[in-house]
């Protein structure tokens, strides 16, 4: 039957107003349950005997009953199945002839009978003061046989389109029906796991689901019927008009390489219409808790949104308010969708079927037989959890045939709250179940909501319900759910039912459980259970609630530990009850049941809660099971401590479990204190606090010459709009060449060495639409060769006999889709033998083995040892002298362009390539090797590339090469796009390393002599390495001069993946192990960091190893300047100061400063400056790559300041083999200003042409023109080949043409209970010479310092040490820096200079790398932190800490003891 309401009445005395409501809003035939406080439920059929019944319940009850609830059923049939009441409890059946009456007819009541005092005090309440229930509606569950329904089709809009589905894929996401059906490429594939927001859409529901963001990359097609879907290419473009949100992150140069830009355009536009189009400076932030930008470091994003706050418009109006989509946004009009002629025919090659279910019982059924029938099965409300899955270990529901969607079922969609308690079906999604908890605002809902606000992002909480995150942790015992923490922690009650079909009960039967109770569970599918919902009791009785999340990130990360508590104190101060839950010290929660059992009957004091932290260290060392290394690391082949980044040690566990204990029971103090805060001690009052981030501030000073516009203007980025608005094209965006074009996945090796004794691909060739597998085999048959690297032998396409690594390719799966063709991939069976030699694994294997590279013909190592002086005779004279060591991870690119390929037989047995890469000309080689195939045959183009860091230099030619094979062998186009794991676990990524150090200095900081000797990891092939060690070797000196001196490099060689150049490759390490010299220096005599840098600087009388002069030199004024900027002097007293007065709080603050040499030796690139004869405008094309570092605006703005035209009117066009055949690669961060120079030059050759023309016409198109018909050629190529001869007067730099100088400030907040980091201002100075683009340069400041971040500070890097396999693959073990992990305040300053050296780019300096080590900042920053908490602690020495100085490393260095957790 339907439910129609419930209500409650508090006092029922007015009996007859009950009835009366009863029968004039309902009438007619219908069901009255009732029950009073204490008895169970009576239903009576006839509604003939409401009065009587109600009356008669009330005068049984006496004056025993609180309360009457009367529930009323509208009557379908006769029959009267089991109901479950909201609140949690079964209404027992009783026989039919107890439900229509009791024995006998209903006895009459005097109406003059005096009634009990309890139920006549209200006797003059009103109907109105009762509580009603209307949305917390009694179910009736029918059971019914299997009557699936399976749509025949699925119809929804896209950007006001109507689309229809026929023959529906369930696997199709809709991020995949965008690009690839509807060809709408603005909504980007980053991840395909919901972690970095590329793939963001707008979805509007035809029910009571509402309208928000999502990840269309994780959002089934199937699951869409009668959505409306807005994608970036909805909201406007450059042809039809950009809307506004798009004009101002344009305008604000919130995108470089532009990935991600769609995203966050639509991100914010989500975030206006959750606001109503006002929101405030905090919500803009949040709105990007899942997008992530590896390019500008935010800042320019952030302050593009936050042009939409109330507290921003306050301030300052709008540019165009009558159109400002703050004002407008909520009101758009909804428009009729125009149709679309034909439906889309998706088929479904995997044989997959998706069920809509009608009802919860007609889901019941399904399920049932699903599970009977061992089906493997998904229930999906939003399928988020298909991004984390993968991640643990298997369940069948991982790799469904049969897709249950019960996302729309109204039972499992209802929300509904008392006084005392809130209500939730298990299709409410994380954020209705936040927004409920904050509606009932009591301390318990708001403590839990803060909680859920922080699991995951807001696209993934707008989509997963609750229920499905705690169903994950069920099938998934090691997934770390926070909604199974809050359950547990909040002492929810579960309704589940459970769906079996061969029960001979006619109704279904749900039960009441813990959510612990139903973890326990276990994974076992074959119980068919379905989650109904979730009861919270949420009233102040219920006792103080508090939780912790510790994570490695501030946002869109899951919990290293997370903890849940509640405290119910009484008046005197006694504990009443205790209950806590604690995950990630175990598979699965743990609830303490000890230290909860001492707790009770305690007072609320220092005695009690040192005791208490006791027993639980005491409880949780003692439980053997906790040692998750045992299981999950050996599971994973992860030694214990190999990265605290992937998997904290035990010891940190345990830690944080008695800290978040010791945070929560402070908490509590405060709560049932009369005195409040004040009843803690002020130095440890910050330790219970939530820390609340404050809006991001920022500044960018620099000046601008008039004279030289558009060159040194801070013009925005040419291409901002197309990538803001998603028409901007990538070379996953290009259109399949037709509809034969196939599609391609690697096949990984799974060993880091061994004999390849075959390779099985039965299976995968029977897989849906695979076409082809291409082995090694293929290449041979084509007459090609087998090589993939930058000299023969080095690297191959396929590995062949033997693989040296994890992750090499070892073959490529040909299909009709990519899906198809990752699936298929899995399928390929590669059966290994008995390596020829021991794998090698780490630098210390490769050490105590004797694996190193070796030099050769094709690479050498020039700088292998770099000295000045005599550092062996020195020793004798240093006063002090000091060794140690130091360590870093490595570091993956994290492009948000994945390593993506198309390779398109061409006419004339000529090949068609689009690829992102960093050099076209350097595929077009390998291709042309692999194929033996003459170069002029092979087109290669990259229009731009979506991020690349030094990861497209060469790590794309194995998949180039192998879709090239396979186009070739097939006659077929074939394209690739990696998805992320995959790409991250073939592609390295910045070298690991350690250095060995000695150093000699005095008293007053002065170093005289050093020694450092470094090791590498260069995994299993040479790549780049040898010039990597050679970049660092001549940049490790960095700022100082050091009399006596000695470094050497070694490059190991290990069996992982070949590591390879990143930003600031070498250079990055180096200094990082030459500043950590000069702090263990400052430590050693007890002198400020700042001090004995000064101490040590380079002047400009003198030169460095390599004999390069400093005679422009500009130090000191750039760190004078950052000094005074940053008021370093001010603030270090104040945080000397706040340091003394919190214990469990520390600040520091670091200046760090940096020498960076460049050169524009071994560029070669050209530039065609071309005029089109009827108009004037100018098309450029140049043989940089467009990277997101803003080369072709820097071009379009010299060749405008040269020719003198107007910056619209330069056109720039996309790079091309065809266009500029030779060219070096982008990459340096040189490229920039030698395609500069090679435009300078063309332009100035063409300008020369038109200077008789220009003298005599009007205009510059009118001189054009007449030019042309005079025969003029209109296209001239400028050049750059490299240094000029050696003869150029005032040239004697023998390694570098320049250095940039530039320096930062840093101030962090450590919480030492748990090692989070708080970065709370950073300043930058920086001697960028006349920048040709300060709001480019500026953002690429920016980027570099939070990549840089993400090296110093969170980005760990970690391998198997059983297979070498790469664990950090993918958004959910690896965290690359997100908006909130930016400096609260972020200045960046130029210095006003011009940069005076022989070789210069119009007095600019390069920006790209340079910047790259300023966060060493706020590592040591963090350090000085670590330092003082130590200090506190009694603790002395000198602190080994290495990159990434995770939350984990500064926790354990501050040597927190349980015994100092008190007050």
């Amino acid at each position: 039957g339907e439910v129609v309401r419930e209500i409650r009445v508090p006092h029922p005395s007015p009996w007859a107003k009950v009835d009366a409501f009863i029968r004039n809003r309902f009438g007619g035939r219908s069901t009255l349950l009732f029950r009073d406080g204490h008895s169970d439920w009576c239903i009576i059929e006839d509604s003939r005997s409401w009065k009587d019944a109600v009356r008669y319940a009330i005068h049984n009850n006496s004056g025993k009953n609180p309360f009457l609830e009367v529930c009323l059923r509208k009557k379908k049939t006769s029959s009267v199945h089991n109901t479950i009441r909201p609140n949690g409890m079964n209404f027992p059946l009783c026989p039919r002839t107890v439900l229509d009456r009791p024995d006998g007819p209903w006895p009459t009541i005097d109406a003059k009978k005096k009634l009990p005092p309890v139920l006549t005090e209200n006797k003059d309440s009103m109907l109105d003061d009762w509580v009603d229930l209307s949305g917390e509606k009694a179910k009736t569950f029918k059971k019914t046989g299997v009557d699936p329904v399976v749509p025949e089709s699925v119809s929804f809009t896209i950007n006001e389109e109507s689309y229809t589905i026929e023959d529906i894929d369930p696997a199709m996401t809709l991020a995949v029906f965008l690009r690839e059906i509807v060809h709408l490429t603005g909504t980007k594939i980053g991840c395909g796991e919901g972690g970095c927001g590329a793939c963001t859409v707008f979805v509007e529901y035809p029910d009571n689901r509402g309208s928000h963001v999502l990840n269309s990359c994780l959002r089934p097609v199937a699951s869409l019927q009668g959505c409306k879907i807005t994608t970036v290419e909805g909201l406007g473009s450059e042809r039809k008009g950009l809307h506004e949100i798009q004009d101002r992150l344009s305008k604000a140069n919130g995108s470089q390489c532009g990935y991600c830009s769609p995203g966050m355009v639509m991100a914010m536009y989500g975030m206006l219409k959750r606001t109503d189009g006002k929101p405030s400076l905090m919500d803009t932030e949040d709105a990007f808790q899942g997008n992530i930008c590896r390019c500008t470091g935010y800042r320019p994003i952030v302050e593009a949104a936050h042009s939409f706050a109330d507290e921003k418009r306050a301030r300052s109006s709008c540019r165009n308010n009558s159109t400002c989509v703050a004002n407008t946004i909520v009101e758009t009009e909804t428009k009729d969708a125009k149709a679309v002629a034909a439906p889309k025919k998706l088929g479904n090659p995997e044989g997959l079927s998706w069920y809509i279910p009608k009802d919860l019982s007609d889901a019941s059924g399904i399920v049932s037989n699903l599970a009977n029938n061992k089906i493997a099965y998904r229930l999906v409300v939003g399928n988020t959890a298909m991004g984390v899955t993968k991640y643990y270990g298997e369940h069948i529901s991982d790799s469904p045939q049969a897709f249950v969607d019960i996302g729309a079922l109204e039972e499992l969609r209802a929300t509904s709250k008392t006084s005392y308690s809130l209500t939730v079906g298990a299709a409410v999604t994380l954020a209705e179940l936040e927004k409920a908890l904050k509606d009932f605002n009591s301390q318990r809902s708001l403590a839990i909501a803060r909680h859920v606000h922080i699991v995951a992002n807001h696209q993934v909480r707008n989509a997963g319900s609750w229920a499905g995150n705690l169903d994950t942790a069920r099938t998934h015992p090691d997934f770390p759910s926070d909604v199974l923490l809050l359950l547990i922690g909040s002492e929810a009650e579960l309704e589940v039912l459970e769906c079996d079909s061969k029960s001979e009960q006619k109704q279904l039967r749900t039960t009441r459980m813990s959510a612990l109770d139903y973890f326990n569970l276990g994974p076992d599918y074959s119980k068919g259970l379905i989650i109904v919902s979730a009861k919270f009791p949420l009233d102040e009785a219920t006792g103080f609630f508090d939780s912790h999340k510790i994570m490695g990130r501030h946002v869109n990360t899951h919990a290293y530990v997370n903890m849940a508590n509640c405290l119910s104190v009484d008046k005197s101060g006694t504990i009443q009850k205790a209950f806590m839950v604690i995950g990630g010290v175990k598979l699965g929660p743990f609830v303490a049941p000890k230290t909860t059992a001492y707790l009770k009957s305690k007072p609320l004091n220092a005695e009690t809660l040192q005791a208490a932290v006791q027993v639980l260290n005491s409880e949780l060392q003692a439980e053997k099971k906790l040692r998750r290394e045992e299981s999950k690391q050996k599971a994973k082949g992860l030694s214990p401590g190999t990265s605290p980044q992937l998997e904290p040690p035990f010891q940190y566990r345990l830690s944080l479990a008695l800290t978040c204990f010791y945070k929560s029971f402070l908490a509590a103090v405060v709560n049932y204190s009369p005195d409040g805060e004040k009843a803690l001690p002020a130095s440890v009052r910050s330790a219970y606090i939530h820390y609340e981030r404050s809006p991001n501030k920022a500044t960018q000073n620099f000046d601008s010459n008039p004279d030289l516009a558009p060159v040194n203007t801070p013009v925005m980025k040419i291409a901002a709009p197309a990538q803001c608005s998603g028409e901007a094209k990538y070379t996953g965006d290009m259109a399949d060449p037709g509809p034969e074009t196939l599609h391609a996945a690697p096949v990984m090796s799974t060993m880091a060495r061994a004999t390849i004794t075959s390779i099985d691909a039965s299976a995968a060739m029977k897989a849906p639409g695979v076409v082809s597998v291409i082995t090694a085999k293929d290449i041979k048959a084509i007459g090609g060769s087998n090589n993939a690297g930058s000299f023969p032998g080095d690297e191959m396409i396929f590995a062949e006999d033997e693989v040296i690594c994890y992750g090499q390719q070892v073959a490529l799966v040909v299909a009709t889709s990519q899906h198809l063709a990752e699936k298929a991939a899995s399928m390929v069976v590669v059966n290994y033998g008995a390596p020829k030699a021991p794998a090698v694994l780490g630098i210390d294997d490769a050490i105590k083995k004797g694996s190193f590279l070796e030099q050769n013909e094709y690479a050498s190592q020039q700088n292998a040892v770099v000295t000045r002086g005599d550092v062996d005779k020195a020793w004798s004279n240093c006063p002090l002298i000091v060794t140690g060591d130091v360590r870093n991870s490595g570091q993956q690119h994290f492009y948000m362009e994945t390593q993506t390929s198309l390779v398109e037989p061409d006419e004339a047995k000529r090949l068609r390539i689009e690829v992102s890469s960093q050099g076209p000309t350097t595929v077009r080689k390998q291709v042309s090797v692999a194929l033996n195939k003459p170069a002029n045959l092979i087109r290669v183009s990259t229009r731009r590339a979506g991020g690349a860091f030094g990861g497209k230099l060469s790590r794309n030619i194995p998949l180039v090469t192998a879709c090239a094979v396979a186009a070739e062998s097939l006659g077929r186009p074939v394209r690739s796009q990696l998805n992320r794991r995959v790409d991250m676990s073939m592609t390295g990524g910045r070298h690991p390393g350690m250095a060995r150090y000695k150093v000699g200095f005095d008293k007053q900081g002065k170093i005289t002599a050093l020694t450092v000797d470094i090791f590498s990891d260069a995994g299993c092939t040479h790549d780049d390495t040898f010039g990597i060690l050679d970049m660092g070797q001549a940049m490790m000196d960095n700022t100082y001069f050091i009399p006596n001196y000695r470094a050497t490099a070694a490059a190991c060689k290990t069996n992982t993946i070949s590591n390879t150049d990143m930003r600031a490759p070498g250079v990055c390490s180096d200094i990082y192990y030459m500043e950590s010299v000069i702090d263990r220096v400052a430590f050693e005599t007890n002198l400020p960091p700042y001090a004995v840098r000064e101490a040590n600087f380079y002047n400009k009388d003198q030169k460095t190893p390599f004999g390069d002069p400093l005679e422009f030199i500009t130090l000191q004024e750039v760190w004078d300047s950052l000094k005074t900027s940053s008021d370093f002097v001010k603030r270090s007293a104040a945080v000397e100061a706040f340091n003394k007065a919190n214990r469990w709080r520390k600040r520091g603050i670091y200046m760090t400063p940096i020498k960076y040499g460049m050169t524009q030796m071994g560029y070669k690139l050209a530039c065609n400056v071309s005029v089109c004869a009827e108009d004037g405008t100018v098309m450029v094309a140049h043989s940089g790559v467009e990277i997101g570092q803003g080369i072709n605006t820097k071009v379009a703005q010299a060749v405008a300041y040269t020719l003198q035209v107007p910056l619209s009117q330069i056109v720039i066009q996309h790079n091309s083999t065809e266009t500029i055949p030779n060219s070096t690669l982008t990459g340096g961060s040189g490229t920039s200003e030698c395609a500069v120079n090679a435009a300078l030059d063309g332009a100035q050759k063409l300008l020369s042409r038109l200077q008789p023309y220009l003298s005599k016409a009007k205009s510059w198109a009118e001189a054009v023109e007449s030019a042309w018909r005079s025969g003029e050629n209109l296209t001239a190529q400028g050049y750059w080949g490299g240094k000029p001869a050696k003869g150029v007067q005032g040239y004697k730099n023998p390694l570098y043409d320049y250095f940039v100088y530039c320096a930062a400030c840093s101030e962090v907040e450590l919480d030492v209970l748990t090692g989070v980091v708080q970065i709370v201002r950073t300043d930058i100075v920086y001697d960028c010479g006349q920048s040709l683009n300060q709001a480019v340069d500026v953002g690429q400041i920016e980027g570099a310092f939070m990549q840089s971040l993400g090296f110093y500070m969170q980005e760990a890097t970690g391998y198997s040490e059983k297979t070498g396999q790469v664990l950090s693959a993918g958004t959910w073990d690896y965290k690359v820096p997100m908006v909130f992990d930016i400096p609260q305040e972020f200045n960046v300053t130029f210095l006003k200079t011009k940069n005076p050296a022989v070789i210069n780019t119009l007095g600019s300096k390069a920006v790209g790398e340079p910047p790259y080590q300023l966060g060493a900042s706020i590592f040591f920053a963090a350090k000085q932190a670590v330092y003082a908490a130590r200090k506190d602690a009694g603790m002395t020495g000198f602190v080994r800490l290495d990159t990434p100085a995770s939350p984990v490393e500064l926790q354990m260095a501050c040597g927190v003891q349980p015994e100092q957790l008190t007050f």
